[in-house]
This record gives C-alpha cells, structure tokens and sequence, in this order.
C-alpha cells in the first residue's frame, strides 16, 4: 500500500475513533434498557476494531490482498 493512502487511512481511522469514543462516553453510566446495553456493546465492538485496525495501520508497511 502505497504510504500516502496509508497515512490517510490511519487518519480517517484516528477520527472515526474519536467519534465513537464521544458517542460512548455521551452514553449514561448505567444502561437501563436492552436496546441502551446493546448499543454501549455495539460502541464497544466499533472501537475494538477501530483499535485493531489503526494498530495495524500504524506499521511501516501495510500488505493488501489484491
């Protein structure tokens, strides 16, 4: 992958990051409903991801399958 494209990547990673750690941290404390757990779950799986995903595009060198 070329280092342009990966650095903007990271970038794009970096603010969908931000973005859900505030929609989490906007959450209340103690999730009252289902749909309320479900949605901190959801949040939580995003970020997981988005943490997986910046590590890996944080190398020097990011292969992709053609």
């Amino acid at each position: 992958m070329p280092e342009e494209e990966r650095l903007e990547t990271l970038a794009d990673l970096r603010l969908a990051k931000e973005a859900t750690s505030n929609q989490l941290e906007r959450l209340p404390i103690t999730a009252k409903t289902m749909k309320s757990e479900k949605h901190k779950k959801e949040l939580e799986e995003k970020l997981a991801k988005l943490d997986r995903a910046i590590d890996t595009f944080s190398k020097k060198k990011v292969y992709v399958a053609a």
